[in-house]
């Protein structure tokens, strides 16, 4: 995979903007307008926060589960 150069900040913001619904909010998460543009989730999350837009929330990661084993044995039982 190549990298890209940096297109620039203007098309970002513009586009960002493009997707924005009242001015405060998105319609899409970062991740998707990323995708349907070609850009970098990160470049629209910086973008967004230097308009002080609020991007959709995106489901990033997974449920986390603790490390101890012990946390994960009382976890695993049912309650009594």
């Amino acid at each position: 995979m190549t990298k890209r150069t940096y297109i620039g900040y203007k098309l970002v913001q513009n586009t960002v903007l493009d997707y924005c619904e009242d001015g405060k909010t998105t319609t899409h998460t970062a991740n998707q307008i990323a995708k349907e543009q070609e850009l970098n989730p990160a470049s629209v999350r910086i973008a967004a926060k230097y308009l002080g837009i609020i991007l959709k929330p995106d489901t990033r990661g997974g449920v986390r589960f603790p490390c101890n084993q012990y946390a994960k044995n009382k976890k695993a039982t049912p309650a009594s």
